[in-house]
């Protein structure tokens, strides 16, 4: 393994932690996911658990070009312009996006060639006799992810419930949602992550 901080045996637990992290990384978006399963299980170490939950920060984001590319073309009529990125994640990327009816809205889609990427990763884990049980736990995952036109459908049922109409919440509008390009009111303040990590 070429990394700076496994030529030696005597790596600190925290150097350890950041070569595995960095390994995942550099696994694409199936390792991306394990490594965010693995940061929210409460059996691995904490120094792991705050490294691999840091890959959701850590993605490197898509051009301009890349982000137009992949807007649905019925829908890049409605758009006049085409704003900063809002984040970056495994599988998707939002920008701030300026539509026909004036007003800016959150516009997430689908990163380029994820979905390739993906199942080229997953069948590599399915031939493995031992790896094919978390292969298939990851597809549901991965999978799940990109399907924006679910995601936006959960997101205007959560705010049919008790919770979702809560006064002390705010549940975002959903403007358009479509499998591949989800547009969502902008929430402005910090996100959920940045609040719990103050408290």
């Amino acid at each position: 393994v070429r990394h700076p901080l496994a030529k030696t045996e005597s790596a600190t637990p925290e150097e350890q932690a950041i070569v595995v992290r960095d390994l995942l990384s550099a696994g694409g978006v199936v390792a991306v996911k394990l490594a965010q399963m693995l940061a929210e299980d409460p059996k691995v170490p904490l120094n792991y658990r705050r490294l691999l939950g840091k890959l959701r920060e850590d993605n490197e984001p898509m051009t301009a070009a890349e982000v137009w590319r992949a807007i649905p073309p019925v829908m890049r009529k409605r758009i006049e312009a085409l704003g900063p990125c809002l984040g970056v994640g495994s599988v998707k990327q939002v920008h701030r996006a300026k539509f026909a009816d004036g007003k800016q809205y959150a516009m997430a889609v689908l990163r380029s060639n994820v979905e390739d990427e993906a199942l080229a990763s997953l069948m590599a884990l399915e031939a493995s006799d031992e790896l094919g049980i978390v292969a298939k736990r990851l597809s549901r995952l991965v999978f799940g992810e990109f399907y924006l036109f679910g995601e936006g459908e959960a997101l205007a049922e959560f705010a049919q419930t008790t919770i979702g109409k809560h006064p002390r919440f705010r549940v975002v509008k959903v403007i358009h949602h479509s499998p591949k390009l989800l547009v969502e009111e902008i929430a402005d303040g910090p996100t959920l992550a940045q609040v719990l990590g103050s408290v």
